[in-house]
């Protein structure tokens, strides 16, 4: 089960009475995907193109991808996938490293962090390590039991600002005070 969200310029803000709502409630009238196999990189660019299309410029389509270490993985193979018929013998998979037993090592291997799609897309990668934590997330994935179900989860944040104004931020409402409990104090 894989899971992607968007957050896209919703304000947190903070409550008087109680603590502000979570990153999850801010999104529950977001976009949200769940799918039942790794994501492609066809799916990851259909899912954003369905949110941008007609409601952002080509110039603010840049995303940050919030993800666990299942996630991290199935993205990387996802592009590299892609990548396969594009790469040679170059120094970005292949170079020379050191061993005892030999003057002629070399070392395979790269992890894709990022992608460019069409038309300004632009999914930047960033690891979340609560989302690999089973101490925060309690249901295991169906299929790689290891790894609490969020660890596959991709959430999409759009970090960019509209005019002066940021997308995401955190605010503190107008006139109020923050209120708290002291142990031993009266009135």
């Amino acid at each position: 089960m894989y899971s992607c969200d968007t957050i896209r310029g919703y304000e947190l803000t903070t409550h008087t009475e109680h603590s502000p709502p979570g990153l999850r409630e801010q999104m529950k009238d977001g976009h949200t995907e769940y799918i039942n196999t790794p994501p492609s990189v066809t799916r990851l660019k259909d899912y954003l193109m369905d949110i941008f299309f007609a409601r952002e410029d080509e110039n603010n389509r840049d995303v940050v991808g919030v993800t666990g270490s299942l996630g991290a993985v199935s993205f990387h193979d996802a592009l590299a996938a892609v990548a396969a018929s594009f790469l040679t013998m170059d120094t970005h998979y292949i170079r020379r490293t050191t061993a005892d037993y030999t003057d002629q090592a070399l070392e395979f291997g790269s992890m894709f962090t990022s992608y460019v799609g069409p038309l300004g897309i632009k999914i930047r990668l960033a690891i979340n390590p609560m989302y690999d934590s089973a101490r925060y997330c309690k249901t295991y994935h169906p299929i790689y039991t290891e790894y609490p179900i969020d660890s596959a989860r991709l959430t999409f944040m759009d970090f960019g600002s509209t005019g002066m104004q940021q997308n995401i931020m955190a605010l503190k409402v107008k006139d109020t005070y923050r209120h708290a409990t002291m142990m031993g104090t009266v009135g």
